[in-house]
């Protein structure tokens, strides 16, 4: 039995899964990943400490960022403001709670439970992207988990540019696949566009009363989206794209999002790879990092 945990920028999902990756029990709270590490270090206990019981064997974690999963250390992040750079989040939580920890980006994590458990399981090669308050990407070559040599790979989001000097991203560049394409970036259009500001979720709200510029920031996004999907596929070529977190739910974004991806592919052959939505839904990182864990 083992703790599987979700960090992201927003939220946390904590899980008791079993020897059969069947999850028992789980919960989800706010991260308040603006009031630092400190707390949301205090946070990641705290909801441990809800499930923690004499047969807990490991804890497994995916974390939005840079990860070196090998010494499990966060080595960069964009949307936690800083203090978590080089944090060696294996050793802090080994320390307090006496079993083994293992860590990994959370993209790579929900790439490798969609690749074993979800829509990419009839697949050999699965390129994966979670699209929430940042974007993720992540890949799977023959269901193992590919970080890349220098763990880069879950950080291209932030090296693909699709909108030249668009909107600045965390990450200091202008108009990379993140800045254009994410949660924030949603918000960030419709304020360009109204001068108000509005979560994602009532955006789409009020797209779908049919109000005009709501559905510009929208098919914005989604014109991002597409490009930036298209040099991810035609990099890559891989047999199937799944798309998961909050943006991929609102449908005025993800059909327009496919339209835009097949006018910039670079060959035939590439129309024939599916792009599918999360069949695991919140629980593709929390089975990812589980199956992670057991890897290792």
């Amino acid at each position: 039995m083992l703790i599987s945990l979700d960090i992201g920028a927003t939220k946390i999902i904590c899980a008791l899964v079993d020897d059969n990756f069947k999850i028992i029990k789980k919960i989800k709270i706010i991260t308040y990943a603006k009031k630092g590490k400190k707390f949301v270090l205090q946070n990641i206990f705290e909801v441990i400490k809800k499930f923690w019981n004499k047969n807990v064997e490991k804890i497994c974690l995916g974390f939005a960022g840079k990860i070196d999963s090998k010494k499990g250390i966060i080595i960069r992040e964009t949307n936690f403001f800083g203090d978590f750079k080089n944090t060696p989040l294996k050793k802090i939580l080994e320390k307090e709670f006496k079993v083994p920890v293992f860590l990994g980006n959370d993209a790579q994590c929900f790439v490798l439970g969609e690749s074993i458990f979800g829509a990419g399981k009839n697949f050999n090669n699965v390129l994966g992207f979670t699209l929430g308050t940042g974007i993720g990407v992540g890949i799977t070559i023959n269901k193992k988990s590919y970080c890349g040599a220098h763990y880069l790979i879950s950080e291209i989001a932030h090296h693909i540019i699709v909108e030249e000097n668009g909107l600045k991203c965390n990450c200091g560049n202008r108009g990379c696949f993140e800045a254009s394409t994410s949660g924030i970036a949603l918000e960030k259009y419709y304020k360009i566009l109204t001068k108000e500001k509005k979560t994602g979720i009532k955006i789409y709200e009020e797209a779908l009363k049919n109000k005009k510029l709501a559905k510009k920031a929208i098919l914005k996004v989604a014109k991002n989206l597409g490009i930036g999907l298209a040099h991810f596929v035609n990099i890559f070529d891989p047999d199937i794209v799944v798309l998961g977190g909050g943006l991929s739910e609102i449908k005025t974004l993800y059909k327009p999002a496919i339209v835009e991806m097949k006018k910039h592919l670079a060959d035939k052959d590439l129309f024939k790879i599916p792009v599918v939505k999360s069949k695991l839904g919140e629980n593709a990182i929390i089975l990812g990092a589980a199956k992670l864990a057991c890897s290792l």
